[in-house]
């Protein structure tokens, strides 16, 4: 039953950062220039597969399970819905010490679903006969057995017969006994360490909310990968929308404030899909040259996608990151529209999917944008590619980043307030 403080629940709502795309549109960023006007950061879906990366003294850090906001010293939680490696999350908190920030504020949710080394080695083994463009990290194994209900959670770990257990019922090959009690005693040593900062992660979210402390709640990965509603079959196993963290937190409807939808100014996309907008051979070229992008699939914008993703979520606003990334370019172009096979216009995703996008030219800008702080200052052509955009989704773009210099900036809308 709920405590009392559960049974009203209001106050002050939540904000959510959403991908817009297909991910890695630097949401992590985002998050951590936010964070210090929360009181809690947390991650609601997703696991060691959304790297999310920050910059800590003009450096890189990744992070794979921990909420971005921990490095502006924000109390940070794996939600329940999460997907944990416990081996891979102690070496993180580990790696949040050595960087200097307190690894002390992070709390784990004692109901998230353990993805176990099996797990990975199953992802593996499939994606080589069927691939789908996964990061191989047992996510979708792991998904299985949570469905199944056979699935470890975390506050189970420091039972090694059941971890034992979880382990010899998933094997994918051969192995001898003395390899599976190595992994039951790294698995155990890993969950006795965690075990002082299990919580319940739902009722920790819904009593901060009654509270009411402001909670940014960090999404995994992008929209266009939803299980349900994104680029079929090369999408992830579960939904990084605002309805499945709110699914995945425990929260009803009436808890969001404000949904903030983050995309690239540029698109990209890891592994196989639809990908309306990519790029080949020269113009190819040109894109990874200007924004130092190399080891993913890249392409323009897609205006058609953020509406898309807008209908799914409901932005409340747009921030736009890595606009410093497009100098240089003589012209910048934006999908406007997805085309079928016959060059029809679609506008939602259909059972083939898009296979190609109309469009649309704007001017480039050479100026450098890098310490730009709001739109005052930005080059004529920036501002004027950030109006487009804004008047295309019909979302006001509020916030603008720059790669280089990790800064969030702001802008004033001109679609007005929502």
């Amino acid at each position: 039953m709920p405590g009392p403080v559960e049974q009203h629940l209001r106050a002050v709502p939540a904000t959510f950062l959403i991908g817009a795309l297909w991910g890695d549109e630097g949401k992590g960023r985002v998050a951590a220039a936010l964070a210090p006007g929360f009181a809690l950061t947390v991650r609601a879906t997703g696991g060691g597969n959304a790297k999310h990366t920050v910059l800590v003294d003009g450096q890189a850090l990744a992070l794979r399970h921990v909420p971005c906001g921990i490095v502006a010293g924000v109390p940070a939680l794996l939600g329940p819905g999460m997907l944990v490696h416990p081996l891979a999350l102690v070496e993180e908190l580990a790696l949040l010490d050595r960087t200097g920030i307190d690894a002390g504020l992070v709390r784990v949710s004692a109901g998230a679903t353990v993805v176990l080394p099996e797990h990975v080695d199953e992802d593996v083994a499939r994606e080589r006969m069927r691939p789908l463009g996964t990061t191989r990290s047992g996510i979708g194994p792991a998904l299985v057995d949570k469905a199944r209900r056979v699935a470890l959670r975390m506050h189970e770990l420091t039972d090694a017969q059941r971890v034992r257990h979880a382990l010899q019922s998933r094997t994918v090959r051969a192995r001898p006994k003395s390899e599976i009690e190595r992994q039951v005693r790294a698995l155990v040593r890993a969950g006795r360490a965690l075990a002082p900062r299990l919580v319940d992660g739902g009722a920790l979210v819904r009593a901060a909310l009654a509270r009411g402390d402001d909670v940014l709640v960090e999404g995994a990965q992008g929209t266009l990968l939803d299980v349900d509603h994104g680029t079929w079959p090369h999408v992830t196993g579960t939904h990084p929308t605002v309805g499945g963290a709110m699914a995945a937190l425990g929260l009803p409807a009436r808890e969001v404030a404000r949904v903030i939808g983050v995309t690239r100014a540029y698109a990209t996309r890891q592994g196989a899909g639809l990908f309306p907008t990519e790029v080949h051979g020269r113009e190819e070229g040109a894109l990874r040259a200007a924004t130092r992008e190399y080891s993913v699939r890249i392409g323009w914008l897609d205006l058609q996608a953020l509406r898309y993703a807008h209908v799914l979520n409901g932005f409340d606003e747009l921030a736009v990151t890595g606009l410093d990334r497009l100098r240089g370019l003589e012209v910048v172009k934006l999908g406007d529209g997805w085309l079928d096979a016959r060059g029809r216009t679609l506008t939602t995703l259909s059972t083939d999917g898009p296979i190609g996008a109309r469009l649309c030219e704007l001017p480039g800008f050479l100026d450098d944008v890098t310490n730009v702080r709001s739109a005052r200052g930005m080059p004529p052509a920036a501002r004027g590619f950030l109006d487009f955009v804004e008047r295309s989704v019909a979302v006001p773009v509020r916030r603008f980043s720059v790669a280089r210099a990790g800064r969030l900036a702001t802008r004033r809308s001109l679609l007005g307030a929502r």
